[in-house]
């Protein structure tokens, strides 16, 4: 998924500070000029980044995602829908929020694989595939959680996601949700939440979530029951949706992890 870094300012750009506006009224009696600026200088506009991510193409399902797709129960404009087969009760409905710049149907491997293990899974479509602005269209999330509940609507919900997915998931509430499921995923809450309860899954492998942010994400949420799966890595193996930078070299079968995940994510669920 595309990692959006914060904007810091370089080092190297010119101080401002000779600009500085004094008190109104009261002139400073030895106003410094403004040096100008180096020939070839260019001005860092790195911050502007984030905002052209939207611009950039999402990455796109693999055959292994597609194969995967074909088992989908329902595909609609607000989410993608998979179901346990005939004979696995359903023990759980699971919301979904994918990665940033990520196509939805990537994460239908694991989708798959939590259905076949009692799990119904509604892949929630994020708007331009940006999970920060589900929270503006939370009526896409209303819909899954109301199909998740078509047949029970008792069934236990859980609401998490992947990369910035779960970062988002971790700050939605919603009726009747009861656990949050964090996939190599943070929080931004510093302070104990201990009312949160669910699962979190992290990789040992992950160039993206550190091992800091992981110790304070477990901190945070101390009834969060957390797993580390040593060979996981941030992009599930370039299984789901392709090789991202920063991938590191794995000989993990990327079916091989998604069941690992899902194993892990069905043992864990109600741990707490």
């Amino acid at each position: 998924m595309v990692h959006i870094k914060p904007h810091r300012p370089s080092a190297s750009a010119p101080s401002l500070d000779a600009a500085a506006p004094t008190a109104v009224g009261r002139p400073t009696s030895s106003p410094r000029a403004v040096a100008p600026a180096p020939r070839g200088w260019t001005p860092n506009l790195s911050f502007l980044e984030p905002a052209l991510r939207v611009f950039q193409p999402s990455a796109a399902p693999t055959s292994l995602a597609k194969e995967a797709l074909a088992s989908a129960k329902h595909v609609t404009s607000e989410y993608i829908l998979f179901a346990p087969p005939a004979g696995t009760p359903t023990t759980r409905g699971l919301v979904f929020l994918g990665g940033a710049k990520v196509k939805e149907e990537a994460y239908a491997p694991l989708a798959k694989a939590l259905a076949e293990r009692g799990v119904a899974v509604a892949l929630v479509r994020s708007p331009l595939e940006l999970p920060f602005l589900v929270p503006l269209f939370s009526q896409r999330v209303d819909a899954a959680i109301a199909k998740l509940r078509e047949d029970n609507s008792a069934l236990p919900l859980v609401i998490g996601g992947h990369s910035a997915g779960g970062f988002v998931a971790s700050n939605l509430k919603k009726k009747g949700v009861g656990e949050l499921l964090l996939l190599n995923a943070r929080t931004e809450s510093r302070a104990p939440r201990p009312d949160v309860r669910g699962v979190g899954v992290f990789g040992g492998q992950d160039g993206l979530i550190s091992a800091r942010e992981r110790e304070a994400t477990k901190a945070a949420l101390p009834n969060l029951s957390t797993v580390v799966i040593p060979e996981l890595d941030h992009d599930f193996a370039q299984g789901l949706y392709g090789a991202q930078a920063g991938d590191p070299t794995t000989s993990s079968s990327p079916q091989g992890l998604v069941d690992t995940v899902a194993d892990n994510i069905v043992a864990r669920l109600g741990a707490h």
